[in-house]
């Protein structure tokens, strides 16, 4: 296939791309931009569908660039881009001179199946506005093979910031995401028979005596300020991790993956 060749930092399209790199521009498209040969590898061999492919012959390994041409579609459109229009489009600079255009795949609650086979588990994540934290919560979740990850609230970030993507190694294309209100979540949990556990302070349940061999979703709050009184009060069971410094608490992303693998302990010892 003949690439599409972009030489101008003036290209319409060019400007049309970088705008997604903005949180209420990104919103409003069914598209986003990956960066990097193994985010955009996991990607096309995941569900989304591959819109585009840009690359930068001046920086990309020429092996790379033949593995990833040939596993795409004849309908996908490809760009070579000169190296000052992809230094101006990359948001990194350790991108291996390949990006990758995704349309979205956004799911909502009735799209999960909670399987009667096995123990599920969900991660909710209230308003966890870094990015590097809730793409760090993906690899967990991605790593424990949760059922998904569940993100509520009105300020935290979405999985499609090119910064998650980054921070979650591709896993954002692994993990299914949904975000939903918090009256529709619980809702839903309850609606699933799946039990809910709140991790905040003050709580007099340990991490380590939670019973995790149930259907279960594991809740957890914003960086700053923790966990919304909603959820301390409707959750079944608060709880915190015990801390023997002198230190009340750990970043998001270390507190979820540590609660994550006592579900994964507790699951194979079944």
């Amino acid at each position: 296939m003949q690439p599409n060749k972009i030489s101008s930092v003036s290209n319409p399209r060019l400007k049309a791309w970088i705008q997604l790199y903005k949180g209420n521009q990104r919103g409003r498209q069914d598209h986003f931009l990956v960066e990097g040969y193994l985010e955009c590898s996991r990607g096309m061999n995941s569900g989304f569908e591959l819109l585009g492919l840009m690359f930068c012959p001046e920086i990309i390994d020429p092996i790379l660039l033949s593995n990833l041409l040939q596993n795409i579609g004849t309908h996908v459109q490809v760009f070579d881009l000169d190296k000052k229009v992809y230094a101006k489009l990359a948001y990194r600079d350790d991108t291996q001179g390949v990006m990758a255009l995704f349309k979205k795949s956004e799911m909502t609650l009735s799209d999960f199946r909670v399987r009667q086979d096995k123990t599920p588990l969900f991660l909710i994540l209230e308003n966890v506005e870094k990015p590097g934290n809730l793409g760090a919560v993906l690899r967990t979740a991605d790593a424990v093979n949760a059922s998904g990850v569940i993100l509520t609230g009105k300020t935290g970030t979405d999985q499609f910031n090119p910064n998650v993507i980054r921070a979650s190694i591709g896993t954002v294309f692994s993990v299914p995401v949904v975000y939903a209100e918090e009256n529709l979540v619980l809702h839903w949990l309850h609606e699933q028979k799946i039990r809910s556990f709140a991790a905040a302070l003050p709580a007099y349940t340990d991490l380590y005596a939670l019973n995790l061999t149930q259907p279960a979703a594991m809740i957890f709050g914003n960086e700053n300020q923790g966990l919304s009184d909603f959820w301390i009060q409707q959750a079944d069971v608060v709880f915190t991790l015990p801390m023997l410094g002198k230190a009340d608490s750990l970043n998001v992303s270390v507190s979820v993956a540590v609660s994550a693998f006592e579900y994964l302990r507790q699951f194979r010892l079944l």
